[in-house]
């Protein structure tokens, strides 16, 4: 349901139903900042993994150079690498997962909204049409 068609027919509704449907479009705003907000959080986590990935990858490289001496320290090191490369994908992986999660639920509840605002707009369809109807039949007896 779109913010237009309950502010369109707002007039048309009892003050308990226009309560309803103030409460509801406000719920359906802030959903929908959270929502935006949500997004924005991923996108900084987003950058910020890229440039604790690069700096990681600068600090393996530069130990990866002071241990070239040594076969044994540059298998270390590569091993290290490898280990820190996983862990820093395993953790990017779960916030990832747990934003998509909070953006899920946001969802649930921007559609639970919206179910709750179906018997309203039902209200609104029904009195809309009885006053067409009202009116057409003004209009031919006259």
């Amino acid at each position: 349901m779109s913010l237009e068609y309950t502010e369109c027919h707002y007039e048309q509704l009892d003050d308990t139903n226009k309560n309803l449907c103030q409460e509801l479009t406000e719920r359906f705003i802030v959903l929908n900042t959270a929502l935006a907000t949500l997004k924005n959080k991923i996108t900084e986590e987003k950058q910020l993994w890229h440039q604790e990935v690069a700096k990681t990858i600068e600090i393996e490289r530069k130990l990866s150079e002071s241990h070239c001496h040594c076969h044994i320290g540059k298998h270390f090191a590569d091993a290290v690498i490898k280990i820190r490369h996983e862990i820093n994908e395993e953790i990017y992986k779960k916030q990832l997962n747990e934003a998509e999660n909070m953006c899920n639920l946001e969802m649930v509840n921007i559609r639970n909204s919206l179910d709750r605002l179906a018997p309203l707009r039902a209200i609104v369809d029904e009195w809309i049409s009885s006053e067409t109807n009202e009116r057409d039949e003004t209009a031919i007896s006259e």
